[in-house]
């Protein structure tokens, strides 16, 4: 990489201070084992975009109108037919969970191997679980948070506040 590439790339840290750290965030990513909420998004810069790939969600709920904040749940798939868990379906019809398709899809696949356990990921074995999703129909759901679809109109304002600012800095990503 050149340096001049290096230079106008946007800084990626993590952190044990989770105040400074959601502080300082333009973007946050949530994935922990945690069942308690982590992040209050009311107390988030404008500007920020919140992926929340937890589960139990570790971003409490709030109404988030005119804060310029953006939260979205991660890891939501949209299988080819229905999904029906019955008592423990938490999710709006026709989403499942990514870890969840990604069972059903080497089971469809008729593949015997783990691409996505452990610390050691290869980007081989995500190429190969897109290609077995775009083979068996299942596509990225639609953003949405808490059930709720975020519609294109809270994209645009989103995208619309972010393009106004002119510093868009760090990443801060939550893991547990």
């Amino acid at each position: 990489m050149t340096q001049k590439a290096q230079e106008t790339r946007p800084s990626l840290s993590w952190t044990t201070d989770l105040e400074l750290a959601l502080a300082e965030a333009d973007i946050v990513v949530v994935a922990t084992s945690s069942d308690t909420v982590l992040v209050d998004p009311t107390q988030l810069r404008p500007g920020t975009l919140v992926c929340d790939v937890a589960r139990p969600p570790n971003v409490a709920s709030a109404d988030l109108s005119g804060s310029g904040v953006l939260v979205f749940d991660g890891g939501l798939v949209s299988p080819p037919s229905a999904v029906d868990l019955g008592p423990f379906q938490t999710l709006p019809d026709n989403i499942a969970w990514g870890c969840l398709s990604e069972t059903m899809l080497l089971a469809l696949s008729g593949e015997t191997g783990d691409f996505s356990i452990g610390s050691s990921l290869s980007l081989a074995g995500a190429d190969l679980l897109a290609t077995l999703a775009e083979t068996h129909g299942f596509e990225p759901a639609a953003p949405q948070w808490y059930g709720t679809l975020v519609t294109e109109d809270e994209l645009d304002r989103f995208a619309t506040h972010v393009q106004g600012q002119s510093d868009c800095g760090r990443v801060v990503k939550l893991a547990g």
